[in-house]
């Protein structure tokens, strides 16, 4: 949700005493906050041992990859499902970010979530090195067929709840960082800065 996006770009992109000073971009090149409708619908066997009604646990991912070993074999076990977890859960807040409000971020399962983007391979022709599902097959993630829809902003499939289709997407809409924070307002030697690069070498 929108809480949950403000603490990872203030917590996570934003952190500039833990990031190289010299780097050209921010932490993954991450420079847009984009909007999506989802629908989702759960396996209910994919539920138990969840701690919340309609989800499970939450996963972390960084650059396509499930980095929490650990929770590899709920993903094994389980497979195609979208996770939660909640912020501030009874008043206890990161003091990074003391939020008022509970604030939640949700994990959107993906193919081959041992290995990164680049090393995935498609579904079609996927690398030999991804994750089995105890099931059989490699662990697909849950997106539906035909489920990123980029014409609607709610999209038009509808999940089964079924292995291979637990969730679908709409139309994005985006919003770039430099915007909300004004950077392609500010000054950079008599022009407008273009971009955060830009800035952090030339505002004026």
């Amino acid at each position: 949700d929108i809480g949950g996006v403000l603490k990872y770009v203030h917590t996570e992109i934003l952190t500039e005493h833990l990031l190289d000073p010299l780097r050209t971009a921010r932490k993954y090149h991450i420079d847009t906050v984009r909007r999506q409708r989802y629908k989702i619908r759960n396996p209910a066997e994919s539920m138990k041992g969840s701690p919340f009604m309609d989800f499970q646990l939450f996963i972390t991912y960084d650059s396509g990859v499930a980095t929490n070993k650990h929770q590899w074999e709920l993903l094994q076990e389980c497979g195609d499902f979208v996770g939660m977890q909640q912020g501030c859960p009874l008043g206890h807040c990161d003091p990074r970010y003391p939020a008022e409000s509970p604030y939640l971020w949700f994990s959107v399962g993906n193919f081959c979530p041992n290995l990164r983007w680049e090393h995935k391979g498609t579904r079609d022709s996927p690398n030999p090195q991804c994750m089995k599902s105890y099931q059989g097959g490699f662990v697909d993630g849950g997106l539906c067929p035909n489920g990123r829809d980029t014409v609607n902003v709610i999209p038009a499939v509808e999940p089964t709840g079924q292995r291979g289709c637990v969730y679908s997407y709409g139309k994005s809409q985006m919003v770039k960082l430099d915007e909300v924070v004004g950077i392609n307002l500010e000054d950079c030697g008599g022009r407008t800065c273009a971009d955060w690069l830009d800035f952090r070498h030339h505002c004026t």
